[in-house]
């Protein structure tokens, strides 16, 4: 959903998968980050500077007149609050973009992440969490899981106050964490230097080939809400009211199991 706010918000979300993939950092499995937790952490840095808004919000939520169903089967999904407004729902009177960021460029983007989380955001005592969109959630919510030395974030469905509290950086390995953190490190320094040596556009692809990798291939797909052709992954469907995973562009909503696994209902 938060990818439908303006265009760079995909952009970037791609940015950020691909130099993941590109560096071996995105795959829980590997001891890493899954790609559904960088895209959670593109979010959070977005709405920490204000270039999205904070979708869970209930102050956001109530400003626009909105209340959950928690009697339906789209905003309670096995006893968790899946609900969040939608982008045709915010009003710019209510809500708009920060002055200070809204013209910046995606070069300018793409550094501010890289620094962001490599010199910015205190990882050893805070947990990242799209459903704040600030600095404000303790890591210690997730006693059970929490490690100084990893990024803890919050799964935006699977709460540290549900029945299931999720760390999405739960798999991550020690070894993992200080592998992501020189990557960050390096991709700050590298494109600090390339933004002082050139005058940057929004036309980056090229320079930035070498960090990042190629983009995913764009396959044949639906015209999205935002009129964008978007890669197989991203594509955003027209169902009115189903909650998709973290709001971020993931598909249909997720049938949460007890033990914190998900399974992908196509409804």
């Amino acid at each position: 959903e938060y990818s439908l706010f303006d265009n760079r918000v995909r952009i970037l979300m791609l940015s950020v998968k691909s130099f993941a993939k590109k560096n071996g950092i995105a795959s829980a499995a590997d001891g890493t980050l899954s790609s559904y937790s960088w895209l959670n952490m593109v979010v959070f840095y977005l709405q920490c500077i204000g270039f999205v808004p904070v979708l869970q919000c209930p102050q956001l939520i109530e400003e626009h007149d909105c209340k959950p169903d928690l009697t339906g089967n789209w905003h309670n999904v096995n006893g968790l609050n899946t609900f969040y407004l939608k982008k045709e729902q915010i009003k710019r009177k209510i809500w708009e973009c920060s002055s200070e960021v809204d013209n910046k460029n995606m070069a300018m983007l793409l550094y501010g992440f890289f620094r962001f989380y490599s010199h910015v955001f205190p990882q050893q005592t805070m947990a990242a969490s799209i459903r704040f969109g600030k600095c404000s959630l303790q890591k210690t919510s997730f006693h059970q899981t929490s490690k100084l030395w990893r990024l803890c974030l919050e799964d935006p469905f699977e709460t540290c106050n549900s029945h299931c509290p999720h760390d999405l950086g739960c798999h991550v390995k020690e070894e993992g964490q200080k592998k992501i953190n020189e990557h960050l490190t390096r991709a700050t320094k590298e494109l600090a230097a390339l933004m002082q040596q050139t005058m940057l556009d929004d036309s980056i692809s090229t320079i930035l080939c070498g960090l990042l990798g190629p983009m995913p291939n764009n396959r044949k797909s639906k015209r999205s809400p935002a009129n964008v052709t978007q890669p197989k992954h991203y594509q955003q469907q027209n169902t009115h009211h189903q909650p998709k995973r973290g709001a971020v562009s993931r598909g249909d909503h997720p049938n949460v199991g007890a033990k914190g696994r998900r399974n992908w209902n196509n409804q």
